[in-house]
C-alpha cells in the first residue's frame, strides 16, 4: 500500500499542500483531480522525491520512504511521468526504455525485479517505432513511451502527471486502454492526474479531490460527483456522461 500522511509544503507564504493524506492499494487506480493550482503536481513531485515536504510522511508497504530523494522513491517502488516530456530525444525508443531498465537493475539488484524492455515497448504499441529517435515520435506516442520507460523501473506504484494533456479524443482513448492493460498485466497501483474528467472517470475506481492544497473529498466517482464541495470546485463543469465514457472504453 502507498500511504500519504499529513504532507505539508509551503513556498514562502503560500501553502501549496496542507495536511494531505490518502492511500492507494496495489490493485487500485486513483484519480487525483482538482482545479489548476490545487497542488496536484506539487504532491506528485513530493511523492517522487523531486520536492521536499516540510512535514508529513510517505510509506510503501509500511516502510517510510526518505524525503527529497528520487532514488529512494525508485528503490521503494515508485515511478512517475511528467507533465512536460522528459524523454531522451536523441535516443531511440528502445534505448529510452533500456536505460530505465538498467537503472532499475542497478538500484534494486537483490529483488530480481525488472521487465524486459521489448515487452514494455510492445505493450505500449511502439514495437514498429522502437528504432526511431524519441524526439521524432508523434506526441501521443511520446506519452506512451514515457509510460513504458517508467514501467521499466518495475514500480509498485506509478504516478501519471497529466498523461492525456494535449491528446485528441482518439489518442486519449488509446492511452486509456494501454493504461488499463498495463495495470492488469503488471499489478501496480496507479495515481493519475488529469483535467479530462471522462478519461479519469473511466480509468479510476476512486477519486481524490484537491483544492487550495487540501484534500476536500475522496471516494468512488458516483459519490464524488454528487458532493457539494466538488460541485463548487468545478463550477461550470459537469461530470462525464455515459456517452463520453463509452468513447474511451
Amino acid at each position: 500500500m502507498l500511504e500519504v500522511s499529513g504532507i505539508n509544503k509551503r513556498f514562502g507564504g503560500v501553502a501549496a499542500l496542507s495536511e494531505v493524506s490518502f492511500s492507494c492499494n496495489r490493485d487500485e487506480m486513483i484519480g487525483l483531480i482538482g482545479p489548476n493550482g490545487a497542488g496536484k503536481s506539487t504532491l506528485v513531485n513530493v511523492l517522487s522525491g523531486f520536492l521536499c515536504a516540510d512535514s508529513g510522511s510517505l510509506a510503501v508497504n509500511g516502510r517510510v520512504v526518505a524525503r527529497c530523494d528520487p532514488i529512494a522513491a525508485v528503490r521503494a517502488g515508485i515511478a512517475r511521468t511528467f507533465q512536460t516530456s522528459r524523454l531522451f530525444g536523441d535516443m531511440t525508443v528502445r534505448q529510452n526504455v533500456e536505460v530505465a531498465h538498467s537503472r532499475c537493475m542497478e538500484l534494486r539488484p537483490a529483488e530480481g525485479v525488472g521487465v524486459d524492455p521489448e515487452i514494455l515497448i510492445d505493450e505500449c504499441g511502439l514495437t514498429a517505432l522502437s528504432g526511431l529517435p524519441a524526439a521524432t515520435l508523434a506526441y501521443g506516442n511520446q506519452r506512451l513511451l514515457e509510460i513504458a520507460r517508467s514501467m521499466a523501473l518495475a514500480p509498485a506504484f506509478l504516478l501519471l502527471d497529466e498523461p492525456a494533456a494535449g491528446l485528441n479524443d482518439a489518442e486519449t482513448a488509446l492511452l486509456a486502454r494501454r493504461i488499463i492493460a498495463i495495470r492488469e498485466q503488471h499489478g501496480c497501483g496507479i495515481v493519475v492526474i488529469d483535467h479530462d474528467l471522462s478519461f479519469i472517470n473511466t480509468l479510476c475506481e476512486r477519486l481524490v479531490v484537491m483544492d487550495h492544497g487540501r484534500v476536500i473529498a475522496s471516494g468512488p466517482p458516483e459519490t464524488i460527483w454528487s458532493d457539494p464541495r466538488v460541485i463548487e470546485v468545478y463550477v461550470g463543469q459537469t461530470p462525464p456522461t455515459e456517452t463520453q465514457q463509452a468513447t474511451i472504453q
